[in-house]
């Protein structure tokens, strides 16, 4: 997860493209579409295929709830691309859209419709739980007010050679990473073994003797 200040991220992604970049996952209709890099090992791809990420709440590890918004034309209602094209139908479409943009021609402009939809993470919890029961709610309240939120799901396991239907609860969500330190604020971190984690045998946190002896009085 990248955080960039700046006015255009897609003119700068622009320059970038061509040498760095996969973006074949996104809509034909965007600027920044090419096939020209697709599935080359190597290249960074965008996993929210072109849509604005909204908000995120990163919990852990392999735990977090992304909100997008997604931008469709309104003549594409119920219509999905798939990876069963072929390639000559790719290229065919790339070079149209290149010789399209060659002569100057412009699509019309279509309305636009918009939906906020969520992508999330949940280690260890089966997908169809987690897209039922960890909404992006529950992610905040987990990060904001402490809490642990435990699921419900049904797996198959196999026991000495021998398959059974197993019923699990367990925590689903919880903001207690033990791979960072956790300050007090809930939300900022240090790596374990950080000097400024230590904490005397009075209990207190020796933040105000490492600020003092840096900025003395």
């Amino acid at each position: 997860m990248f955080q960039v200040q700046t006015h255009d991220i897609y003119k700068d992604m622009e320059e970038l493209r061509d040498s760095n970049l996969d973006t074949s996952n996104y809509p034909r209709t965007h600027p920044l579409w090419s096939v020209q890099n697709k599935k080359i090992p190597g290249f960074f791809k965008d996993e929210c295929a072109g849509k604005l990420i909204m908000e995120f709440i990163g919990l852990r590890s392999k735990s977090y709830s992304l909100l997008l918004l997604d931008e469709k034309d309104s003549d594409e209602e119920g219509e999905k691309e798939t990876d069963s094209e072929t390639d000559e139908e790719t290229d065919e479409a790339a070079d149209e859209n290149i010789n399209r943009t060659a002569r100057g021609e412009t699509d019309e402009p279509t309305a636009k419709r918009q939906r906020i939809e969520q992508k999330l993470a949940a280690a260890g919890v089966r997908n169809s739980v987690a897209e039922k029961q960890l909404k992006h709610e529950r992610y905040r309240e987990v990060l904001f007010e402490g809490k642990h939120l435990t699921v419900k799901q049904n797996n198959i396991q196999s026991f000495d050679h021998k398959l059974y239907n197993v019923a699990q609860t367990k925590v689903g969500l919880s903001a207690v990473d033990d791979k960072r330190f956790i300050l007090d604020d809930g939300v900022s971190t240090r790596p374990h073994g950080h000097v400024r984690n230590e904490i005397d045998s009075t209990g207190h946190n020796l933040d105000l003797l490492y600020s003092f002896l840096a900025d003395p009085l």
